[in-house]
């Protein structure tokens, strides 16, 4: 997830026991990333986080990863900053005067006791960010943009160098509070997909929406 700006005066760093309850509450979601893993373990490419937010989910991967495919390396994209204005009202995030909470994010993954120079950390808004990333191939991404206009964005870039077999991960996509709080984040990811040759993993216990390039 993005930062959102409006909360950044009210919500400074996380401390400890915040973040480990963020980490507790997140556990849902962990099968999904070890399935994903799992799933990927044997292809070639990078694991790609869109939408780092507090470094929840980035933990999780990392921790993950770390014993499934050691050697993959994890690359992450966010402004930590806010919104791009042109893509959201006004009322639902405002720009952050230029405050950084790239160091923030950086503090709490140290928590989990993350050597944080394994990962590269791609800060800006992904129009500029995009332009200078030109990997080999990709095999694991996890998109956490919130807004329909950014995951448009990153589907368009990122899918090509998608390894055949390779896998996405939506945070928001058919939930009851996505399709109210990001309502345009279904259709435009749908929209993505016309034409396209993929396949839904489906398994007991999964909580958001993940699919594989076939």
């Amino acid at each position: 997830m993005f930062f959102n700006s409006n909360k950044i005066n009210k919500q400074k760093l996380l401390d400890k026991k915040k973040f480990r309850e963020a980490q507790f509450s997140s556990l849902g979601r962990m099968q999904n990333f070890h399935k994903a893993l799992e799933i990927t373990k044997t292809l070639k490419g990078i694991i790609i986080e869109a939408g780092v937010g507090s470094g929840v989910s980035l933990a999780t991967i990392y921790k993950l990863n770390s014993i499934i495919s050691p050697k993959k390396k994890i690359e992450v994209f966010d402004s930590f900053k806010s919104f791009p204005q042109e893509y959201t009202d006004a009322k639902v995030t405002r720009p952050s005067e230029g405050v950084s909470l790239k160091q923030h994010t950086i503090d709490n993954l140290k928590i989990c006791d993350i050597n944080t120079t394994d990962i590269i950390f791609h800060e800006g808004f992904f129009s500029d960010t995009f332009k200078k990333f030109n990997p080999k191939s990709i095999s694991l991404i996890h998109l956490d943009v919130d807004l329909g206009k950014s995951y448009e964005e990153c589907l368009n870039f990122f899918w090509k160098y998608l390894e055949k077999k390779g896998v996405i991960i939506f945070d928001e996509y058919d939930h009851e509070i996505d399709l109210v709080k990001w309502p345009d984040a279904k259709p435009l990811i749908d929209k993505f997909f016309i034409n396209k040759k993929i396949k839904d993993i489906n398994f007991v216990g999964q909580n958001r929406r993940i699919i594989q390039k076939i």
